[in-house]
């Protein structure tokens, strides 16, 4: 293997490695490379080779933990948003299954209601839960034909 090929896995294992830290982004993670690889630069014109050259690079960025926990700190008000707020197709699925939930179980209590008060028979129930079941099918069929596309599925 090459030096300039080995420098490339060493910077590949780098990234991921940042890449887990949930404070640090991919943009993020693309700036501190651009930095790295100007020091590697920098440090090969010096006179150092890769090796010596990638490792002093990565030392004078600082800690990875260190530099993660930086980050978390510096943009905690957008990770927070991310966290809580943030849209996610799983998120997004269950708060359309929960509301369907919702109208279905607010339907059967009114409907079970009348039906203990005598008011309304039970097949009228029965009626609403086999008419309601279609509304289920359509919101899987939305979530497995839509969200690919409204997400960017690859």
């Amino acid at each position: 293997m090459t030096n300039k090929a080995n420098q490339e896995e060493r910077i590949g294992e780098w990234r991921q490695y940042l890449g887990r830290h949930p404070a640090v982004h991919s943009a993020d993670v693309e700036e501190l490379e651009d930095h790295l690889r100007s020091q590697i630069d920098a440090l090969r014109g010096a006179g150092l080779d890769e090796d010596e050259a990638f490792l002093v690079a990565v030392k004078r960025l600082g800690d990875l933990n260190a530099l993660s926990r930086e980050f978390a700190i510096e943009y905690s008000e957008r990770l927070w948003k991310q966290l809580e707020f943030g849209f996610t197709p799983n998120k997004t699925a269950a708060l359309g299954l929960n509301l369907l939930l919702l109208v279905n179980l607010g339907g059967s209590a009114v409907l079970y209601a009348r039906f203990l008060r005598r008011r309304a028979p039970f097949a009228r129930l029965e009626r609403w839960q086999t008419a309601y079941l279609p509304a289920f099918a359509v919101w899987a069929w939305i979530v497995t034909v839509f969200f690919p596309v409204i997400f960017n599925y690859r």
